[in-house]
C-alpha cells in the first residue's frame, strides 16, 4: 500500500506519490496495473516482466476512439487522461508511447523504434507500428537490451532479449519468438506458428541504433497516417491478454482463447447482435465504461471483411 504524505503532478505526465521513506512511485501502478511498487524501485528484468504482464492484462489494445469520431492525440496529458484516469486503452502508438514514459520514470532507458507490420504477403511499405527497446536493466550487463511491445494485439507477455544470437525465446504463455536479420539487412521479429517461423515485424538497424529520441512530431505523424485510413479504421478491435487467456472483440465477434498456445488451446466464439450488446461487452470484459462508448458507430465494422482482425 502506498503511504502517501502528499501528491504532486509532473508537467503533463503522471501523478506521483511519495511515501514516508520519500520513495517516488508512479500512481499509474496501483490505479491501472494492480501493482504496488516496492519501497525501493530497481529497474530489474523481473520488474520489467511484471510491468508488461500487468499492462497487457489491465490496459486493452483497442481502437474505440477511431469508431467514435474522436481524434487521437499522443500528448502526455491527453494519454494520461484517457488511459489512466478514464480507464481506456489504445492502439500501438498510444499504449507503447505512454508505457515507454512509465519505464523511463522507473529508471530504465528506452528507445522508440518505428516498425513495419507483416501483412500476409510482405511487410507494409511504411512503418505503422512502434516498439520499445529497453536498456539500463539493473541486474543485467550494460550491453543487454530488451524488445518490449504492449501494443500489438498479441505481443509477447515478457521482454525479449534483443540479440539475434539468442535464437528461440519461449515466454511463459507459450509463445515462441526469435529476432533474426532479414535478407535486406533489417531486423525481423518472428514467431512460431504450427512449427513454422513466420515474420511479424521489421525495423531498420539504424533506427534501433539511434542515440537520440524519436521526435514527438514524428511519432504523432505516423499515428495520424494510421488514423487517416488503415486496418484500424475498417473494424473495431479490442484485445486483452493474460498468461492463459486472450479475450478479443473484432467487430461484433467476441472470442475467448484459453489456453492461448499448445495442443489444448481452445476458443469460444459469441456473435453479438446489437450495439447495446457490444457496448455491454466492452464494459464487462474490457473495462471500457458505457460513458466512453456513447458515440460508438459500428457501421464500418458490420460492413468489413470478416477476415479483418481474424488472426486475433
Amino acid at each position: 500500500m502506498l503511504a502517501a504524505v502528499f501528491v504532486t503532478r509532473l508537467p503533463g505526465l503522471l501523478v506521483y506519490a511519495f511515501d514516508r521513506a520519500q520513495s517516488r512511485r508512479p500512481a499509474f501502478l496501483p490505479c491501472r496495473l494492480g501493482l504496488t511498487a516496492p519501497a525501493a524501485v530497481s529497474p530489474t528484468r523481473a520488474w520489467l516482466a511484471a510491468l508488461i504482464a500487468a499492462q497487457l492484462s489491465a490496459v486493452p489494445f483497442e481502437n474505440v476512439s477511431l469508431h467514435s469520431g474522436t481524434p487521437i492525440s499522443l500528448s502526455l496529458p491527453d494519454l494520461t487522461d484517457k488511459i489512466i484516469h478514464r480507464g481506456r486503452g489504445g492502439f500501438c502508438f498510444e499504449v507503447n508511447y505512454l508505457f515507454s514514459e512509465l519505464l523511463k520514470l522507473m529508471g530504465y532507458t528506452v528507445l522508440l523504434v518505428p516498425a513495419r507490420v507483416y501483412a500476409g504477403d510482405g511487410f507494409r511499405g511504411e512503418p505503422t507500428h512502434i516498439v520499445i527497446l529497453v536498456g539500463g536493466v539493473a541486474d543485467q550487463p550494460d550491453h543487454v537490451c530488451y524488445l518490449v511491445d504492449v501494443g500489438f494485439g498479441e505481443p509477447c507477455i515478457e521482454p525479449l532479449l534483443y540479440d539475434v544470437l539468442a535464437g528461440e525465446q519461449r515466454s511463459v504463455e507459450g509463445m515462441r519468438s526469435r529476432i533474426v536479420e532479414g535478407e535486406s539487412g533489417e531486423m525481423v521479429l518472428e514467431w512460431c506458428v504450427d512449427d513454422s517461423w513466420k515474420p511479424r515485424l521489421s525495423w531498420t538497424k539504424s533506427d534501433a541504433a539511434r542515440q537520440e529520441a524519436l521526435p514527438f512530431e514524428s511519432i504523432q505523424a505516423m499515428c495520424d497516417t494510421i488514423t487517416a485510413g488503415s486496418i484500424f479504421t475498417e473494424k473495431l478491435i479490442v484485445c486483452m491478454l493474460t498468461e492463459h487467456r486472450k479475450t478479443t472483440l473484432a467487430g461484433s465477434r467476441l472470442k475467448v482463447t484459453s489456453p492461448r498456445f499448445g495442443a489444448e488451446s481452445s476458443q469460444t466464439v459469441t456473435q453479438l447482435t446489437s450495439l447495446d450488446e457490444v457496448r455491454a461487452v466492452l464494459d464487462d470484459k474490457f473495462g471500457i465504461r458505457l460513458s466512453e462508448t456513447q458515440n460508438l458507430d459500428m457501421g464500418a465494422s458490420y460492413a468489413a471483411d470478416p477476415a479483418v482482425w481474424s488472426q486475433l
